[in-house]
């Protein structure tokens, strides 16, 4: 399975979740595009798709069989109010407009993507979550948001002989 048809069939599972929660959503081109995509929207929720990379699991790369790693950025910005430690659990704006809490929204997204069913002839079908942190800039500025990140195994095209 191609870099793209990963990314594409996770944006897929996504559209409507984030969608329904008011939120934008986006694949990066590499890892500095997450830092422009962020600041597309300085407040609100936004979802940023990323292809880390994959690496070889058997020794044999003519075998053709990879992890592939993709992040899964995940803002709620809210400008520069701080609530000390509460930010992350409360929801953002009032009434009808109001969005859930960032916390929420991670699980949100964190759990649609591990409820994916992947080609099991291309896949190892099922996404294994490898933990979130928090986002920051390139200088080490922690931003309103958080990295999960996500690993599948899957088949690339065969090596020519």
């Amino acid at each position: 399975m191609k870099p793209n048809e990963i990314l594409l069939a996770v944006r897929d599972a996504l559209v409507t979740p984030v969608a329904t929660s008011k939120g934008f959503l986006s694949i990066a081109n590499h890892p500095f595009e997450v830092i422009e995509l962020l600041a597309q929207t300085p407040a609100g929720f936004r979802v940023i798709l990323l292809w880390e990379g994959d690496a070889d699991i058997t020794n044999q790369p003519s075998a053709g069989i990879v992890h592939t790693t993709i992040a899964v950025i995940v803002s709620q910005n809210r400008g520069l109010r701080v609530w000390k430690g509460e930010n992350v659990m409360a929801p953002y704006g009032t009434g009808p407009n109001a969005l859930p809490a960032l916390i929420d929204l991670l699980d949100l997204v964190r759990t649609t993507i591990r409820g994916m069913t992947m080609a099991a002839d291309q896949t190892s079908t099922w996404w294994l979550y490898l933990g979130a942190q928090p986002e920051t800039t390139p200088d080490g500025l922690p931003l309103d948001a958080y990295r999960m990140r996500f690993r599948i195994s899957n088949s690339i095209v065969p090596a020519l002989s």
